[in-house]
């Protein structure tokens, strides 16, 4: 076991994404985003397939844009504009992975509260959940305004800009 509580060969799992976005290695996402070892491998397997199917929605014009332009893959884009790199790692694949993990934890937030009300008493929890799953589609939101306002796609009509747009995705 590691720090996550999670099993090696979960935490080594790459999600493969579509060939031009990134991989999402799932130790890229348990440990950063504090996800609970009670957590099924399953529900976190499927939480972020469904985050990058989302988010590569939500930033398709990116990926459009950049084909068309003779691009192959999110990376060879960014280093052919020289894009800066924090430890490495591309800023904007950094954003990528932010919207993709943020919507993650705020699907897996909603999973874990409708599998443990029990009672009456689980029901006081329900506004401090719903408000941890709004500042996680926030953070999914902003990460992706961000990613497209470099490729100066902003207004993309793609992007969910009403944060209850996110929820209804999440339900």
């Amino acid at each position: 076991m590691s720090l996550t509580g999670k099993p090696p060969e979960t935490e080594d799992r790459v999600i493969a994404n579509d060939g031009f976005f990134p991989d999402v290695v799932l130790s890229e996402f348990l440990a950063p985003y504090r996800i609970p070892a009670e957590y099924d491998n399953e529900a976190v397997i499927t939480a972020v397939k469904l985050g990058i199917v989302e988010i590569n929605t939500q930033v398709a014009a990116v990926k459009a844009t950049k084909i068309v332009d003779g691009f192959t893959t999110l990376d060879a884009c960014l280093d052919a504009q020289n894009e800066a790199t924090i430890d490495g790692e591309y800023s904007l694949t950094v954003l990528y992975k932010k919207a993709v993990s943020s919507w993650a934890k705020a699907w897996l937030l909603q999973q874990f509260n409708a599998t443990n009300r029990r009672n009456t008493a689980a029901e006081s929890d329900v506004p401090a959940v719903m408000n941890t799953t709004d500042y996680w589609l926030n953070q999914s939101k902003s990460a992706c305004y961000g990613f497209l306002a470099a490729f100066g796609l902003q207004n993309s009509p793609t992007l969910a800009r009403d944060p209850d747009q996110a929820y209804v995705a999440l339900l």
